[in-house]
């Protein structure tokens, strides 16, 4: 968690220091995070796991980039997309808690159950 924090800090400091990440918007780094994530996939399909884990690290600088944009335009704070996606995980994979063992097909029931409510509520 120490190295995480480490990033965390370094993108504070980029949004500060740096020009161009200054100047991002959630609206505008969007593109960014897209074009890291289709790098991460190509990574995948080629099956080179050095390309993988470096567009794997593109993209999680990009995500904490992007909810360190949001934080500073006062939309929600990082801890917030932490908790939320906690919460939902626990959510829909209550057997990790649990201890409960499942097949692969009941996990995916609980899975698609659980968005489905989530989409009700929505």
């Amino acid at each position: 968690m120490e190295k995480l924090q480490e990033l965390v800090d370094l993108v504070r400091r980029c949004r500060i220091k740096c020009p161009w990440c200054r100047e991002q918007t959630v609206e505008s780094f969007a593109v960014q995070v897209v074009s890291e994530a289709k790098e991460l996939e190509q990574a995948i399909k080629s099956k080179d796991a050095r390309n993988i884990r470096e567009e794997l690290g593109d993209l999680l600088w990009d995500v904490i980039m992007l909810m360190h944009i949001a934080e500073h335009k006062g939309m929600f704070k990082p801890e917030d997309v932490i908790k939320g996606v906690n919460e939902k995980m626990k959510r829909r994979k209550p057997y990790i808690i649990s201890g409960e063992e499942v097949t692969i097909e009941h996990s995916m029931k609980l899975w698609r159950e659980e968005k489905e409510r989530e989409k009700k509520r929505r």
